[in-house]
């Protein structure tokens, strides 16, 4: 799925792909072709091109060669970073998280298990989504920030979801510690702004991947915490390393409604 949307989104890579084949494929006939009329040059036989003719075909036949190899390689790597791209975007939409409350049109005590795919603008539980991980400490932290009275409010009113996720401390530590740290973290249960995250796993793997790209830029993201915010469209809005701003990640959205700007797509 990931690779079809990706040549959707670029039809003409497989024609340029092409293109690069057959440029290549041509310059080297027509290096062989040079050096071949080269050599009967070097050699005195008659009729052969000119020695300096061959050696500016050999150089234009060697240039395409190049130019279509690099063409190549660049259109390759663009490819493999948009794939990486839509892949980690499909990981993110398949994640599953078990709402507080079930909102309008559930009934009392209802909590549905929703993907987070489902909280996109037009699926009927538009929420802004915004993944809290890290250590358990730097996770509490955020929970409480995000727990203060008028801001809770605010988060509610302003469709917001927060989803808590503690990472491990090292690669070896077992699920269930992990597990019961998740259990411990206060604020998270009974709350219309939290969603708790479901199927542990596939979160792991999925922040191991944001976790990662954290370590390659001298952040510790067990102790420093990193956040992955969604718009209402789908798409990752921010990331950032450390406890959310989430007065100013309020604040945005309070500000364009107050201006008439459009708000459906952040």
């Amino acid at each position: 799925m990931t690779r079809l949307r990706e040549e959707a989104e670029s039809p003409f890579r497989s024609l340029r792909f092409l293109v690069y084949g057959g440029v290549g494929a041509s310059g080297a006939v027509g290096a062989l072709t040079s050096i071949t009329g080269a050599l009967a040059a070097y050699t005195g036989v008659r009729g052969a091109v000119p020695l300096s003719q061959s050696g500016k075909d050999i150089a234009i036949d060697l240039g395409a060669i190049a130019l279509a190899a690099v063409a190549w390689k660049l259109d390759s790597q663009t490819k493999a970073r948009k794939l990486g791209r839509l892949s980690r975007g499909a990981k993110i939409a398949a994640l599953k998280v078990q709402l507080q409350e079930g909102g309008e049109g559930s009934r009392a005590g209802e909590r549905p298990v929703l993907s987070l795919a489902d909280f996109r603008r037009d699926r009927g539980r538009a929420r802004r989504v915004v993944i809290v991980a890290g250590g358990e400490e730097v996770v509490q932290t955020a929970l409480a920030a995000a727990g203060a009275a008028e801001l809770k409010q605010r988060l509610v009113d302003n469709a917001f979801l927060v989803v808590p996720v503690v990472l491990p401390a090292g690669p070896k530590e077992p699920s269930s510690i992990l597990g019961l740290a998740q259990e411990r973290l206060q604020g998270a249960v009974d709350e219309p702004h939290v969603g708790c995250p479901l199927l542990l796993r596939e979160w792991q793997e999925y922040l191991a991947i944001e976790a990662a790209e954290a370590r390659k830029q001298g952040i510790d993201p067990v102790k420093q915490g990193i956040s992955v915010v969604l718009k209402l469209n789908g798409r990752v809005g921010q990331r950032a390393f450390g406890q959310p701003a989430w007065e100013r990640l309020v604040g945005d959205v309070e500000r364009r409604r107050r201006r008439g700007l459009d708000v459906t797509n952040i």
